[in-house]
Parts: structure tokens; C-alpha cells; sequence
């Protein structure tokens, strides 16, 4: 699966150089959910198979993942954090997403406690998704969301240097419960998972509308729904699974990457529907995709990249924007496209150097403490 998951890092890179529009594939939102999805496969599978020993495990368990997120993104932020503060000395900033003068206006008002807030969430990346829910006014005070931003208002993930981490942030909470969550029965499970996805659906209906468009894209407990789909996919789907000839799970994989590929074509059908599909075609064919490259070695180093990629991918973006490329590309599509063809392409290879330089390290220790934890 990790041709598919670092494809997915490259959809997020498009919809953030704003060129969705110009492909027929999935959408960011689209690449981040199946992500969660995947990501409760994966979690599942491990609990079940190195990780299901008690307490201790439990522990190793979490500071595993912590070694697996924090180390990388923490470089990244500083790295971030330096290349803004050196272009802002030379007068220039992004135009999209300038997270600098959104963090100055907070201090600038005095608002220490906020400020203090922003810090601890970002170096934490616990509750990065819960400011998706707020707007900041220009007297610098937290309004829940209530549209696009008026003058000298903002958006309450901007200070954030690196807001992608709101992906982390739901994953944090995913991990928390995961442990608990894979001893639960199937039937609980599948039970557990359709009221939390019910739960998700029913929101429009319960929230002001503003603030259930957010909550429903952004809000940890609104994603976790597809983290149990996934979990779903290992514990009733995978056992079942091998009663399918190879053709069938042939077919599954075709059938998902044809949908994956050629989205927008089938949302002039139904856009409702074809998410519920994409979703459910993601889960049912999950066992399938796992068994089919679980042992090619290359597919696995592609995954490897796709968190590094994911991680890097925004600074990459304003990087080229203060350097002037993304308004001289952009002109035209083949110019857009031009764009966000490069910042794909070098955050692989920035990712590639992150993973050969620290995370592969990070990841040969961590394989050793599981065996010696026994």
C-alpha cells in the first residue's frame, strides 16, 4: 500500500498548490480521509500482531509512535520557522497561508494566553484540528467560524506554522484509544463504527451550518469514523478475505484505483455518492491491496516517503511562492501545473533525504525495542 499512501501526499500537494481543479483525481480531503482509513488498518494489524502483550506493550506501543511523528516534524518546524523569519528579513512573504504576520498580530494585541495556546498545540500537535473551528476577529479574539473571513479577520489555523499538523492532531487521538479499541468484538466494532460515522452525518443537522462544514472536515472526532472503517477492513474484512480468488482482489484494487484516478468524472453522477463509494471501496478492498504488496520491498520505501513528503510539502509550497514562482507559473494551467509538478518533486526528494537522514534511523530502533520488550 505505499505506492497508494505516498500518491495520496502528492493529492494533498495538489489541492494545495490549488490545481484539484485541473485533475480528474480525488481532492485533498478526499486523499486525507483515505489516509485515516489506511492508518486504522495499519494500527489494527500492529496492536494485533507485535503490541497485543498487556500494559507494557501498550507503552511501547504509544512512545513508538511518538519516536515515529515527533522527531521529523519537530526538524521540519525549525527548519520552517528559520526559512520564514530569513524571508521576512528580506521583505518578502507567501501570499497564501503567511502564518508570520497572522502570529505577530496576536502578540502585537497582547494576547499571551493565545499565543501560549498556538505554541504548546504546534509543538504538541494536540489541538491543531479544534482551531479549524474558530475565527480570529480584528480585535483579535476567538469567534467560533462563521464564513469566510472579513476584513482583518482570520482564520484560526494561520498562526500555525505548519497547519497541516491538524492530520496529526486527529491521528494523536486515533492512537490514544486505538490499544482499547482493538480488543473490542467485531460485531462491537462494526457497531461502534457505524454510530460514530452516523454521529459524523448527523452533525449538519445539530450544528450551525457554518461551523458543521469544519467540524465534519477538521474535527478529530468526526475522522475517526474512516480510522475504525480501517480497523473494520483488518478484523472482519482480512479474515475473510481468502475465500476470493486472486482475480476477485485483482478487481477490488482495479476498481478502487479507477475511482481514485477518474473522481470528478463519476461525481457528475452523484458527488454523495461517489464519496460513499470511494470510502466503502477503500475499506472492502484494503485486505486485498495489503496482500497483493505487502512483501515488495520498493512499494514499502515508497510508503516510507509519504510522511516526510506530507510533512514537508507546505514550506516546499511557500518557498516558491516568495521566490516568485508560483505567481509567474500560475498564469496559465500548464504553468499551475508546471508549479505544483515541482513542489511534488522536490518534496520527494527533501522527503527522501529526511527519511534516509532520520526517520530510517528512528525506524531501525524501534523495530529492535518490540522483540526486546518481551
Amino acid at each position: 500500500m505505499g505506492t497508494l499512501r505516498l500518491f495520496l501526499a502528492c493529492v494533498v500537494i495538489v489541492a494545495h498548490t490549488s490545481a484539484s481543479g485541473l485533475l480528474p483525481c480525488i481532492g485533498g480531503k478526499h486523499a486525507v480521509r483515505i489516509f485515516f482509513i489506511i492508518s486504522g488498518f495499519y494500527m489494527a494489524m500492529i496492536l494485533s500482531e507485535k503490541y497485543h502483550e498487556g500494559d507494557r506493550r501498550k507503552w511501547l506501543f504509544y512512545s513508538n509512535r511518538a519516536l515515529r511523528i515527533f522527531p521529523p516534524f519537530w526538524i521540519v518546524l525549525a527548519l520552517e520557522i528559520i526559512v520564514t523569519l530569513a524571508f521576512s528579513s528580506l521583505g518578502r512573504s507567501p501570499e497564501d497561508s503567511p502564518w508570520l504576520p497572522a502570529f505577530q498580530f496576536l502578540v502585537e494585541h497582547g494576547k499571551w494566553g493565545v499565543v501560549s495556546a498556538y505554541v504548546v498545540s504546534q509543538i504538541s500537535s494536540i489541538g491543531v484540528d479544534l482551531m479549524f473551528l474558530f475565527t480570529i476577529t480584528k480585535d483579535a479574539t476567538l469567534e467560533f467560524y462563521h464564513g469566510s473571513a472579513g476584513p482583518g479577520e482570520f482564520r484560526g489555523w494561520k498562526p500555525f506554522p505548519m497547519g497541516q499538523m491538524w492530520t496529526i492532531s486527529c491521528e494523536l487521538l486515533f492512537y490514544a484509544l486505538a490499544p482499547f479499541l482493538n480488543r473490542l468484538r467485531p460485531h462491537w466494532l462494526v457497531g461502534l463504527w457505524l454510530l460514530i460515522t452516523g454521529f459524523a452525518i448527523s452533525s449538519y443537522h445539530w450544528l450551525p451550518a457554518n461551523v458543521s462544514t469544519v467540524a465534519t472536515d477538521f474535527m478529530g472526532l468526526m475522522q475517526m469514523g474512516y480510522f475504525l472503517g480501517g480497523m473494520v477492513a483488518y478484523h472482519v474484512l482480512r479474515p475473510r478475505m481468502n475465500i476470493l480468488p486472486r482475480w476477485a482482489h485483482f478487481t477490488l484494487v482495479l476498481l478502487l484505483v479507477l475511482l481514485i484516478v477518474g473522481f470528478s468524472p463519476a461525481t457528475s453522477i452523484s458527488y454523495t455518492g461517489s464519496e460513499m463509494m470511494l470510502y466503502l471501496l477503500t475499506i472492502v478492498t484494503l485486505p486485498a491491496l495489503f496482500s497483493q504488496t505487502s512483501k515488495l520491498g520498493w512499494d514499502r520505501w515508497l510508503g516510507s516517503l509519504s510522511y516526510p513528503v506530507y510533512l514537508v510539502h507546505v514550506s516546499v509550497i511557500r518557498i516558491g511562492d516568495q521566490l516568485g514562482f508560483k505567481k509567474t507559473l500560475s498564469a496559465t494551467t500548464q504553468g499551475h501545473l508546471l508549479f505544483t509538478g515541482i513542489c511534488i518533486v522536490v518534496s520527494i526528494l527533501l522527503a527522501a533525504a529526511l527519511a534516509s537522514l532520520v526517520e530510517n534511523r528512528l525506524d531501525r530502533w524501534r523495530q529492535r525495542r518490540v522483540p526486546h520488550s518481551a
